[in-house]
């Protein structure tokens, strides 16, 4: 299930809050249907793939990673969850970290 979350005050950042679902007339508490409280995080943020050559849109050598740097990459989901495109083509993510994706 994809949900929009609305904007929120910066202080709400990484606090716990109740969340509930409204779903054909049904409430559903979020703390009913996960054991991990709901918690809000920053949005990730993506650097330009070729800081070295901005106008360049990818860097890429020969024989090694296509690497995405950034923030706040992995606080609100996983290696397993990230799908990366190019093009049509399906990459395989090999590592997940804060900061990089490979």
């Amino acid at each position: 299930m994809m949900c929009r979350s609305p904007t929120v005050n910066s202080s709400i950042l990484g606090s716990k809050v109740t969340v509930q679902f409204l779903l054909d007339n049904l409430c559903f508490d979020f703390s009913a249907l996960n054991s991990q409280a709901f918690s809000y995080e920053l949005d990730p943020v993506l650097e330009p793939l070729n800081q070295l050559e901005p106008m360049k849109a990818y860097r890429y050598n020969p024989g090694s990673f296509i690497q995405l740097e950034g923030d706040n990459l992995d606080l609100a989901i996983t290696k397993d969850e990230v799908v990366v495109l190019i093009g049509e083509g399906v990459c395989a993510v090999m590592t997940l970290t804060r900061n990089h994706l490979y």
